[in-house]
């Protein structure tokens, strides 16, 4: 059978929630509903309060309820320790974000407060999409 639902591209990383973001390199790759979004992002002036960090402009649309079928990982960050940081996890509503959970066995996400001074960070995501 012929692989008929192929893309690849790049994408613009965004800060819904406030602050400033410069992609210095980002990269996806469609295969069917499958979809793999890497970027290396410079981080500035993140909103310093309790609300959900999230990255958005994910090249597409999260699939609702497909979040727990996810993978990813951060590979770099600087002047910021993500040890506590779990994967990039698409962010449950749908949309086109993604969040981070702590890793310290609370259920508790990363908020602005907790994302304060990165500087760079390079991550990567594979999630399910309905486009």
């Amino acid at each position: 059978e012929l692989l008929d639902d192929y893309e690849e591209g790049t994408w613009t990383a965004t800060l819904p929630v406030g602050g400033t973001i410069s992609t210095s390199a980002s990269y996806y790759v469609k295969v069917g509903a499958m979809v793999y979004a890497g970027a290396y992002i410079s981080v500035s002036n993140v909103t310093n309060n309790g609300s959900l960090w999230r990255i958005g402009g994910l090249p597409y649309a999260v699939k609702t309820g497909s979040h727990y079928h996810a993978a990813g990982s951060i590979t770099y960050s600087h002047n910021t320790n993500t040890n506590n940081w779990m994967s990039p996890t698409p962010y449950s509503g749908g949309g086109s974000e993604l969040y981070f959970h702590r890793n310290d066995g609370t259920a508790t996400a990363i908020v602005g407060s907790q994302a304060q001074g990165i500087d760079y960070l390079i991550f990567a995501l594979v999630y399910i999409t309905d486009s």
